[in-house]
């Protein structure tokens, strides 16, 4: 199972003057995300990173997928992304999210009221990870998300370096859940 989402690659995004309505999944299981209502949508061609094209998000956009074929199997998630500053009202406030709040969800969220600290809360916030950093995490960063399911244990890293490792994880993973970018 794997997805995809290369904003420097024009030929996956639909919008229409530079506001998209959809994503494509690249890795070719069609998990594309989207948005119907235009003043949820985020952005292209406005901005880049290192001279390659990103999607920017407002606050209120969000792009998402109702259901996955992801299953409770090993995975690896990389996600780049880069938090402006004034980008957070909500602890809540998150860069993706897969499910929603229970058992054998997961949601990489601010867990500040007021900076991007990136946190992963699964399980209703059972497991007991840590924050990615304490403080505002500025500036583009790769955040690295392993669930060793074979082993029952998570792992997560900032920017190649570890946060948590093989913490104890024994709640499965939720299948064919929703998967929301930007929350």
């Amino acid at each position: 199972f794997s997805l995809w989402l290369d904003a420097n690659d024009s030929s996956t995004i639909s919008h229409s003057s530079g506001v998209v309505s959809e994503w494509r999944d690249k890795s070719g299981n069609d998990l594309h995300v989207s948005q119907a209502t235009v003043s949820k949508q985020p952005t292209t061609n406005s901005q880049t990173q290192n001279g390659r094209n990103v999607l920017f998000f407002d606050g209120d956009d969000h792009l998402q997928r109702s259901s996955t074929n992801f299953q409770n199997t090993d995975q690896s998630w990389f996600i780049v992304a880069e938090i402006n500053a004034g980008g957070v009202d909500n602890a809540a406030d998150g860069i993706f999210t897969y499910g929603a709040w229970g058992a054998g969800q997961w949601h990489l969220r601010a867990n500040n009221g007021n900076q991007f600290r990136g946190k992963i809360n699964k399980d209703g916030n059972s497991l007991g990870t840590s924050d990615f950093s304490t403080n505002n995490l500025v500036g583009s960063q790769i955040y690295s998300i392993i669930f060793d399911r074979t082993n029952l244990k998570y792992s997560s890293r900032l920017n190649g370096s570890t946060n948590d490792f093989d913490v104890s994880d024994s709640e499965n993973l939720k299948s064919n859940k929703l998967i929301r970018v930007f929350t």
